[in-house]
């Protein structure tokens, strides 16, 4: 029975150890120019995005200066401007 908790234990320092250091070797900002792209394709519209962020803990990823373009015959300013965007995901699939 200790074994187990000993095990246990050891486990989930292993998976806290990983979670902490994990940001540091996915830089998730390295799928930004995919993320613009498929964005900008499923909307028309030219999307731009600023750097991006991963929170492990929370599971999540910010954007900072999200800008949506407004349709040219429409207006020359952006459809939709944000400064920061938190989006939750899962983190699973990234690794």
């Amino acid at each position: 029975m200790r074994k187990a908790i000993g095990y246990g234990l050891i486990a989930l320092g292993v998976l806290l150890i990983i979670a902490m250091v994990l940001p540091f070797f996915i830089s998730v900002d390295s799928f930004r120019p995919t993320i613009e792209q498929k964005l900008s394709a499923a909307l028309g519209r030219q999307v731009q995005v600023g750097k991006l962020s991963l929170w492990v803990f929370s599971g999540e990823v910010s954007a900072n200066d999200l800008s949506i373009a407004d349709d040219p015959a429409f207006s020359p300013k952006p459809f939709l401007q944000a400064q920061s965007l938190h989006i939750g995901v899962e983190i699973g699939p990234l690794l």
